[in-house]
């Protein structure tokens, strides 16, 4: 829904902080100083974009959740208005180890938290992390490799449609081993297709989830954890009753 409050809320800021216009000599006492010219004409426009934004309204506003984001939907590629649920997943068994809902857009920055917090369920740090290209960040890759852990993490994005080579995102020292080890590790990486996003593919199309039902980011991030934790309990029950070949 639109909100009618912001437009009105930035008009009069505005208004204040361009108080100054069309005023001369010295302030009175309390007043506030003059603007500069340069400053004076930055807010002038701010005001008249704020007069414009009253008229006709052009963002939009989440008024029942306030703790959510837009944030862009691959899938559907379009903005949506929500969170970003993370996931860490056992290559052999595809038990889900490890969730976490957050504000931040990117998935950058949210590596080291994801495998601590497959640590602490855990008991230990695991043997290898897979991740693709929207998961690197050099200061983030380094510290974990100095856990002992073997990452495998893309510096380059997708392929773009002019030159068909990857895009690359970063042209470091850590980035160029990278790339050699993921060359190296090639078989060991593409595992990760089917670890994790078979796993996404069963909770949105069979379990039909693909929206939260609660609002705020504790009461999402607790239904996305029972959504994590049924998974797991329907793992184990086909894991018990599966039939026994010779």
């Amino acid at each position: 829904p639109r909100s009618t409050l912001f437009p009105y809320t930035t008009l009069f800021r505005s208004q204040r902080a361009w108080s100054s216009r069309e005023q001369r000599g010295r302030p009175r006492k309390g007043e506030e100083p003059r603007l500069h010219t340069k400053e004076c004409h930055k807010e002038r426009k701010r005001y008249y974009r704020a007069l414009r934004n009253v008229k006709c309204p052009s963002r939009a506003q989440n008024l029942t959740d306030s703790d959510s984001r837009q944030m862009h939907d691959n899938g559907r590629g379009c903005i949506v208005q929500g969170y970003n649920a993370q996931l860490a997943v056992d290559s052999e068994t595809q038990v889900i180890v490890a969730a976490e809902v957050t504000q931040q857009v990117l998935d950058r920055g949210q590596l080291l938290t994801m495998m601590e917090r497959a640590k602490h369920n855990l008991g230990q740090w695991p043997a290898v992390v897979t991740a693709d290209a929207g998961y690197w960040d050099t200061e983030m890759v380094q510290e974990a490799i100095r856990s002992g852990v073997q990452v495998l993490v893309p510096p380059d994005g997708a392929t773009t449609l002019k030159t068909r080579q990857p895009r690359q995102m970063a042209n470091n020292p850590l980035a160029q081993r990278m790339r050699a080890e993921l060359a190296t590790h090639a078989a060991l990486y593409r595992m990760r297709q089917v670890i994790v996003e078979p796993v996404i593919g069963y909770i949105k199309a069979v379990r039909g989830f693909r929206r939260f039902a609660l609002r705020g980011l504790n009461c999402v991030r607790a239904e996305w954890r029972i959504i994590c934790t049924t998974h797991n309990l329907l793992k184990l029950f086909r894991h018990r009753w599966r039939p026994v070949t010779a």
